[in-house]
């Protein structure tokens, strides 16, 4: 039902952008034409002319990587449930189209996002005249088309969780907690961002495997083996996974977010310090309440940032974290606040907790502080400022996620290593 929801939307917006540009557009052309399939459709947009006067038939489907028929597919290479979704999609319409005198031209896209290689070319084509009626250029036209067809995913995905949430009655405390995470501002900035390699902004598709299946509450791991570093039992959902101190994935985490975070000031010219305050007032204390120094925050007084990955379902936090959305992090900046406060005023710093769960919701402290450097960083970049503090989330949110991923495919035992599963 999900799929179908998506599917038309993406139908819609697409035809808009086909009117935009000047080149027309029919949808659910082909019905009970041609010899071959009555009953099929081959054209869910028919273009006109797109092509040496010839009409171009395109056929959008949207490949599930949990399917059992794709799964394997999928943890091959980069995008090749979407490139076998087209070739699929060819055998079944090409005779029909070329009765009509169509071109068949499949669009598949894979459920996170990745486009098959000839949508991706007819997506090129079309921004191409869409740049020309616009008059801006067809980078940004490309870009723009990919952001608005991924927030649609983005947006319906959302509603439906909400949906679920209040059928919900008889869930588990676990089911809860996690559905209230993955709904909290900016969870869902990892599926938002657009792949670059460049940028840091790609997940190998053994990674996408592991954190789909844990943020929708499947089994990540087949059996309930002993973990590879502390020989504590693992659960199937990878939960222990991810608050494990041992092997330094928890660690590791919190230094990749908090380096993330400190390139961004940088960029913003905010000249930021990493790890301060350790035994500046007393030669016993061996605290660092800063693990990002900020000068001149507010008021002529440095921030002192410190960063902390919080699991909402954790068995301390996990029955608030069923009823309220953000209250794991709002409990963790709480803390961060009884333990940092006094230290921070003795050295004239303003104690700021940067909390993330780790699903990637950001507690309201360090929302309003990441708003605050995108404002500094978008006025050094001269960009909007909304759209800094987006990429400046897509950022962060495909750095834990990346982590968090890495830390369960760490702990997967050698059968399912040989088996190529997550």
């Amino acid at each position: 039902m999900v799929l179908r929801i998506m599917i038309k939307a993406n139908h819609q917006y697409l035809a808009y952008q086909l009117l935009v540009a000047w080149l027309g557009g029919q949808l659910e052309v082909g019905h009970g034409s041609g010899a071959h399939s009555p009953n099929s459709r081959p054209a869910d947009i028919l273009v006109p002319n797109w092509m040496v006067g010839k009409p171009a038939a395109f056929d959008l489907t949207v490949v599930s990587l949990l399917n059992s028929n794709t799964l394997n597919e999928a943890g091959a290479t980069g995008g090749s449930a979407a490139r076998k979704a087209e070739a699929r999609k060819h055998n079944a319409n090409y005779h029909k189209c070329r009765e009509l005198g169509w071109f068949c031209i499949p669009l598949a896209v894979e459920i996170y996002g990745c486009w098959g290689e000839e949508a991706q070319s007819s997506v090129s084509r079309l921004a191409a005249r869409l740049a020309l009626q616009l008059l801006c250029s067809k980078l940004k036209a490309i870009t723009s088309i990919y952001q608005r067809l991924n927030l649609m995913y983005l947006v319906i995905t959302l509603y439906v969780i909400k949906g679920f949430l209040s059928l919900l009655d008889g869930a588990s405390t676990v089911d809860k907690a996690r559905l209230l995470a993955i709904s909290a501002p900016q969870a869902h900035a990892w599926l938002r961002a657009q792949p670059s390699p460049k940028l840091g902004l790609d997940l190998l598709p053994n990674e996408v495997q592991a954190l789909v299946k844990w943020w929708l509450g499947l089994p990540v791991f087949t059996d309930a083996d002993a973990c590879p570093h502390c020989s504590q039992t693992l659960d199937i959902h990878g939960h222990h996974a991810l608050i494990c101190h041992a092997g330094g994935d928890v660690v590791t985490r919190h230094n990749r977010l908090r380096d993330s975070f400190a390139d961004f000031c940088c960029r913003a010219c905010l000249a930021p310090e990493l790890e301060r305050g350790c035994g500046l007032i007393s030669t016993k204390d061996r605290t660092r309440p800063a693990d990002v120094l900020v000068p001149n925050w507010s008021l002529s007084r440095s921030a002192a940032f410190d960063l902390k990955v919080i699991n909402p379902l954790n068995s301390n936090f996990v029955l608030g974290a069923s009823m309220t959305s953000g209250y794991t992090a709002e409990l963790g900046e709480k803390n961060k606040h009884s333990k940092n406060d006094i230290p921070c005023t003795e050295r004239g710093w303003v104690c700021v907790p940067l909390v993330v769960e780790v699903f990637g919701g950001w507690g309201n402290e360090a929302q309003e502080a990441l708003s605050r450097v995108a404002k500094k960083l978008a006025i050094r970049t001269s960009r909007f400022w909304p759209e800094v503090l987006a990429s400046m989330y897509c950022h962060l949110g495909i750095t834990l996620m990346r982590q968090n991923a890495r830390a369960l495919l760490g702990r997967r035992s050698t059968s399912e290593v040989d088996n190529c599963l997550v």
